[in-house]
């Protein structure tokens, strides 16, 4: 159905989905790093990175509150499993899922301990920053939460490839649109998507209409392979920018082939 037919003149921009707050217990200093490094591009993740199961356990007797404590399995044994059993053993309700953090099963031996684990969620080495976050986020959060993080995510890097400027306000409210967008089943109209992307900073439709004009032009000119991808999928030459409907549509086409 394209982006203005069948429109809804009444929708609101969803909340910001649920934080998460989730605790590492990682045995490599390289890796404790790079979690803490990618928490920082998580505004919906607050990550507490420790060395050692003990760590881990302080903490939580200090009165922190996790929905997800990731385990790293290369923990020495005895403590890894203290570790488990005192998660399993905290007040409150619901208890924090948990993940293990487990090395690829090579050998018989490792494909038989990890075995015994089975009621945990795993996660195989190697993998990616990105993927470890969105395990912790879909274990953490509820469904609808979940869904929002991932659209977030997926606007985020389709920006990120046209080498949109985070600092223009016309990346802020595209983002907000394809957001919008990419979340209700029916379709909104071209205007009430403008409305909806600028009623957080009390900015019109015509203001907002002319900032995602400048940044249409703007990605023009670097003319990137994903924007000009973009262009043939609107069935326009790459050589001028797309007009705002054009650039909402593909984008908006193309990461729903995503979801």
């Amino acid at each position: 159905m394209p982006l203005l037919e069948n429109p809804v003149f009444s929708a609101e921009l969803p909340q910001e989905p649920a934080q998460v707050t989730a605790l590492f217990a990682v045995s490599q200093p390289l890796e404790r790093d790079c979690i803490r490094l990618y928490a920082h591009s998580q505004p919906c993740v607050t990550a507490g990175v420790y060395a050692t199961a003990e760590a881990l356990l302080q903490a939580l007797r200090e009165g922190i509150c996790p929905q997800v404590v990731a385990v790293d399995v290369l923990l020495p044994e005895t403590a890894f499993q203290n570790l488990l059993q005192s998660v399993q053993k905290l007040p409150g309700s619901p208890s924090p899922k948990i993940l293990l953090l487990t090395p690829f099963p090579e050998t018989a031996a490792a494909r038989g301990a990890l075995h015994k684990l089975d009621r945990y969620t795993r996660l195989v080495r190697p993998y990616s920053m990105e993927t470890l976050f969105g395990t912790v986020y879909a274990l953490g959060a509820d469904e609808r939460s979940t869904r929002i993080y991932h659209i977030q995510r997926l606007c985020g890097a389709a920006l990120q490839s046209l080498k949109a400027d985070p600092a223009l306000t016309g990346t802020v409210y595209l983002k907000r649109i394809l957001l919008c967008a990419l979340l209700y089943e029916q379709e909104l109209p071209l205007s009430r998507l403008y409305q909806i992307a600028g009623e957080e900073r009390g900015i019109d439709e015509k203001a907002v209409t002319a900032a995602l004009s400048r940044l249409s032009g703007a990605l023009c000119r670097k003319h990137t392979e994903g924007y000009v991808a973009l262009c043939r999928r609107c069935g326009c030459a790459s050589q001028t920018p797309l007009s705002n409907g054009r650039l909402i549509r593909a984008l908006v086409e193309e990461l729903r082939t995503r979801l």
